[in-house]
């Protein structure tokens, strides 16, 4: 039994130390594989739910690609689709992305987002703004 124990010992004080570790994974030096946990989405008249990442035209997964300033679509219906990251800003514990399309004829007309990722844990807060919808989404990213 003490064995066991002990044999645990090394991968319990890893995890102890992994937020230090995290926090170099999540300062912007390296690509970062992220996805959504919950999707919260009203509409003009204030008509709100949950949606999925489908049906509101996101990929499943999307790659932030601080190199070429980019958010990469990874698998679904938005593989490969590319957006722009038209702003960085690096804080103590966060980095806060934005970017936007004023294009009313884009797929998704005219909007502009935030995202904000926390550097100790990889948690990931989206908003998404146009005139036809508003969108709060929660989720991760792992180093890529």
């Amino acid at each position: 039994m003490k064995a066991s124990i002990l044999a645990g010992l090394p991968l319990a004080l890893a995890l102890l130390a992994s937020p230090v570790d995290a926090r170099q994974a999540y300062d912007g030096s390296k690509p970062l594989l992220c996805s959504f946990r919950t999707i919260m989405q009203c509409d003009e008249l204030f008509d709100c739910g949950r949606v999925t990442p489908g049906q509101i035209n996101l990929p499943d997964f999307f790659e932030v690609d601080f190199g070429a300033n980019q958010l990469l679509g990874v698998g679904g219906n938005r593989d490969g689709a590319a957006t722009p990251i038209e702003r960085v800003k690096k804080y103590d514990d966060r980095i806060l992305l934005q970017g936007g399309d004023l294009d009313a004829e884009s797929e998704q007309g005219a909007m502009g987002w935030s995202l904000m990722i926390d550097h100790q844990d990889g948690q990931l807060l989206l908003s998404a703004i146009s005139f036809d919808f508003a969108l709060v989404a929660y989720g991760s990213c792992i180093e890529k």
